[in-house]
């Protein structure tokens, strides 16, 4: 077998190799340290080896290779942008912007509400009312009765579609402000629309012409589930209350607004999850006073939201590897990104293999999972280790005669016949180590190298 032009042979096999040095200047021991796949190791005068049978021995003590710094980055998060940061140095890109809006309140009294995107503070507090009428009948017909307007007579077995038609016929319920479901001649008339969230007044029912075989039957109107309206906020509610009743809307939640207040101006600014964001602009509802007439308020975005530049949240292996590679104190061709799922693995190669490297940093103020914060992090997965030099003794005669080297046991030997002074190669193959005799050169020469 063959590996780079030179025989690969077996553990413990040997071959012919001529070796001549000239006599009274033996080899300087020195060591050389691990730098890129190869280790340079000089062949050494050893006095104390014994010759045997013109033999050469050849003892290695062999150290585990040295390893590649390798760092992990996992990314939690659906938008946004993360940047790296590498002992000083951080990936190009610039922060975002926060969203601001203000909302000024023209008001001595009264209450407001605030929308953003489709949801309404205060709606977390909204209860619509549920009434129930049951019928215990086999016949005949009834009545309800609903802000003293009273419905068509209703048969003691209509559908629940009937019901609902007959009350969205009075003045007090308009269609869509009401849904009937019936089980079991249980009517349930759940408010809903205009009359959502309000604690309206109980219906009245007249049974007069039901019956329930030879008897008289009922009609029986309950309120199971009072309504409840939203929670208002006061013309002059404090920040904190006004940046809670956002933090419980659905689209915005704890943590994504922060809200100050100066004078009767609030400023609303958007952070967490809804930072570098171009947000809706809210709007309010309001029932203000202001003296004897009407308040309003005037509401202006002031900042709007930018995202910052960086590598974004999905960004490829090869889109972090050139950003990393862009750094001044990593370069080109020092690190390789591979990535699994939303998690990426940086090794660093090459110029900076088999070294300690500092551990990475990431920003990820710029990422966001959903309206929460996204998260990245770092961790080091294998530290990097420089290999120890194997110590290579070998022994020469004083003379120019011939001599073969000889593996030590369960190592190959790669061999090419050489003359002079000669630099020993090697690098783990399997389980043992495979060597191999360079072009000749001196001492002297390889120092100048």
């Amino acid at each position: 077998m063959s590996l780079l032009g030179f025989r690969l042979l077996r553990p413990g096999a040997t071959i012919p190799v001529e070796a001549t040095v000239s006599p009274g200047q033996p080899l300087p021991t020195k060591r050389y340290l691990r730098r890129g796949p190869w280790t340079r190791v000089d062949l050494a005068d050893v006095p104390e080896i014994e010759l045997e049978e013109k033999t050469a021995r050849v003892d290695i003590t062999p150290e585990l290779d040295g390893q590649n710094d390798t760092q992990g980055i996992a990314i939690a998060a659906d938008d946004g942008v993360f940047r790296l940061g590498f002992d000083g140095e951080t990936t190009e890109g610039a922060d975002g912007t926060n969203e601001q809006q203000t909302i000024e309140i023209h008001a001595d009294g009264g209450t407001f509400r605030i929308a953003f995107d489709g949801h309404i503070t205060g709606e977390e507090a909204m209860v619509n009312e549920q009434q129930t009428v049951t019928i215990d009948a086999d016949d005949g017909t009834f009545t309800l009765t609903f802000m003293a307007d009273e419905t068509d007579p209703i048969a003691w077995n209509a559908s629940a579609a009937d019901v609902q038609a007959a009350l969205e016929a009075l003045d007090g319920i308009a269609p869509g402000d009401i849904i009937v479901t019936l089980d079991d001649q249980v009517y349930t008339v759940e408010f809903i629309g205009d009359l959502a969230a309000l604690d309206v007044d109980e219906m009245t029912a007249d049974d007069t012409l039901l019956t329930l075989g030879i008897d008289p039957g009922s009609a029986t109107v309950e309120t199971t589930v009072a309504g409840v309206p939203p929670t208002e906020l006061a013309w002059n509610a404090s920040a904190a209350v006004v940046q809670a009743a956002l933090e419980a809307l659905p689209n915005i939640g704890a943590g994504n607004v922060d809200v100050t207040l100066e004078g009767s101006t609030y400023t609303i600014e958007f952070v967490g999850g809804l930072s570098w964001t171009d947000v809706p602009e809210v709007t309010t509802v309001d029932s203000l006073i202001d003296g004897v007439g009407i308040g309003w308020t005037v509401i202006v975005t002031t900042v709007p939201g930018v995202l910052g530049e960086g590598l974004a949240w999905f960004a490829s292996a090869a889109d972090v590897q050139a950003a990393l590679e862009l750094l001044t104190n990593i370069g080109a061709g020092n690190v390789l990104v591979t990535k699994a799922g939303m998690a990426y693995t940086v090794e660093f190669i090459r110029e900076m293999a088999h070294a300690d490297q500092p551990e990475m940093t990431i920003d990820d103020a710029g990422l966001k999972d959903g309206l929460d914060l996204g998260m990245g992090l770092v961790i080091t997965i294998d530290e990097g280790t420089t290999p120890e030099v194997a110590e290579i003794y070998m022994g020469f005669a004083e003379s120019g005669e011939s001599y073969r080297l000889q593996a030590s046991s369960l190592l190959g030997l790669d061999v090419n016949p050489f003359d002079g002074p000669t630099m020993l190669y090697f690098k783990p193959v399997g389980s043992g180590l495979s060597f191999a005799t360079g072009q000749s050169v001196s001492v002297q020469e390889y120092l100048e190298q």
